[in-house]
């Protein structure tokens, strides 16, 4: 019996306290870093009429739209969606200087939006004065 009450005796004796903990062992692993948050970017002038120009619907607005990008001296982006928009634009020459940069766009990407690019190549083709921009137009909408 003696056994047994050393056996008890031993279950409920209060327990030494657990060694302090030790310095936690260097790793190789990543360490995570915060970076403090940057201020949101203010859009500036070019921000602004550029996204005017994407957001401008029918001739005159988006005629207006890149009108008032270039006057604030500002290029328009040789970018196929900027120079989509242009294609809707009323004078011609800005018409073929977009169709000159889709046209170089398209030796190398595919077009973001076919069935736009398409549907304003061919009223280019069929309602444009000058017989430059028709041309101009057809060889686009041949590399597409």
């Amino acid at each position: 019996m003696s056994a047994h009450r050393a056996a008890l005796e031993a279950l409920f004796a209060p327990k030494p306290p657990p060694p302090p903990p030790s310095a936690p062992a260097k790793r190789d692993s990543a360490k995570m870093v915060t970076v403090p948050a940057r201020p949101a970017r203010v859009p500036d002038e070019r921000d602004k009429l550029l996204e005017r120009l994407l957001a401008a619907a029918g001739r005159t607005a988006v005629s207006r739209a890149v009108d008032d990008l270039r006057r604030a001296g500002f290029e328009i982006p040789d970018e196929q969606e900027t120079q989509l928009q242009v294609l809707e634009h009323a004078d011609e020459e800005r018409v073929r200087e977009a169709l000159l940069v889709l046209g170089r766009l398209l030796e190398s990407e595919s077009p973001a939006r076919r069935t736009v690019l398409e549907s304003r190549l061919r009223r280019i083709e069929e309602c444009a004065d000058e017989a430059s921009t028709r041309e101009l137009a057809a060889a686009v909408r041949r590399k597409t």
